[in-house]
């Protein structure tokens, strides 16, 4: 089953053509760890669990780590680590859910996009996450 026909990397991509089985296909084509999710969510193994996936019409995809917080970090310390976080890193937003520290990153995707691309927004997205999590100076993440 041919999911981009005979394209290379360099080529664009119709949005509409970039589903779970196709980005699972992109990121075993750049070697990396993936398995597609109950709930159609690829997750990718790397220094972090990551996953991604795509709006219902097609015009993004979202990257996505989750650490878990501290049971002792409490709200105050979790916000102000999610604003230093959005106020330090471009690339990652850092949202706090409670129990963990969501960090993702969306890329838009409407009018095309190209393996090459998807493939190289994840590799600059995974650092930016560790760099956020080694910000974390005063113990909100587990």
């Amino acid at each position: 089953m041919k999911l981009f026909g005979n394209r290379s990397s360099g080529e664009v991509l119709e949005s509409q053509e970039v589903t779970a089985m196709a980005l699972a296909k992109v990121f075993k084509d750049a070697f990396m760890d993936v398995t597609v999710e109950s709930d159609g969510d690829l997750k990718i193994k790397d220094v972090y669990n990551a996953f991604v996936s795509t709006d219902e019409k097609s015009r993004f995809i979202r990257f996505r780590v989750l650490i878990r917080c501290s049971e002792t970090a409490d709200d105050g310390a979790r916000l102000k680590y999610t604003n230093s976080v959005n106020t330090e890193f471009i690339v990652v937003r850092a949202t706090d859910r409670k129990s963990a520290i969501v960090y993702d990153y969306y890329l838009i995707i409407e009018g095309g996009v190209t393996k090459k691309n998807i493939v190289l927004t994840f590799r600059k997205f995974m650092p930016c996450v560790g760099s956020a999590v080694a910000a974390d100076s005063t113990g909100v993440l587990a």
